[in-house]
Parts: C-alpha cells; structure tokens; sequence
C-alpha cells in the first residue's frame, strides 16, 4: 500500500515535470536528462509501471514511460494525436 500510495506521488510529479516541458514551461533538455536518471529505474519495478499506465495520466506520458521502459507503444494502447 505504501509503494503504491508513494508511486502515485512520484508519478504525479513526473507527469507534471513532462507537460511542463512539453508546453515549453521547462527546458526539454534539462527534461529529458532528469527523467531518463530519475524515471526510467522507478520504471523497472512492474507495480510501478503498471500504474503508470492504467492510472489516467495523460497518453503521451503513458507513451513515454513504455519508451523509457522499452516497450513498443502499439503493444499496451494507443498515442493520443
């Protein structure tokens, strides 16, 4: 309960961080450094993972997670246009 519960924060923060820079709010090289050293391992944990795909986040970060994990994205759902 508590890994989920601290898996949701994690994730909420990150989902932020990743429209902030995808609207031009943040530098999207900064971005794409900081996720790929602090998402990407928290990614390699399946319950974490699987949240961060089925919990409402909005498609291109659920697209961008499966990427940092390696998986295809027409393998899980749809990219959103």
């Amino acid at each position: 309960m508590r890994k989920a519960y601290m898996a949701f924060v994690l994730l909420n923060n990150f989902n932020a961080f990743y429209q902030g820079a995808k609207h031009k709010l943040l530098d999207k090289t900064y971005e794409q450094a900081t996720m790929h050293e602090l998402l990407a391992p928290l990614l390699k944990d399946d319950d974490i993972y699987a949240l961060s795909q089925n919990r409402g986040y909005h498609p291109a970060f659920r697209e961008f997670c499966r990427t940092l994990r390696g998986r295809p994205s027409d393998a899980v759902m749809q990219q959103d246009t």
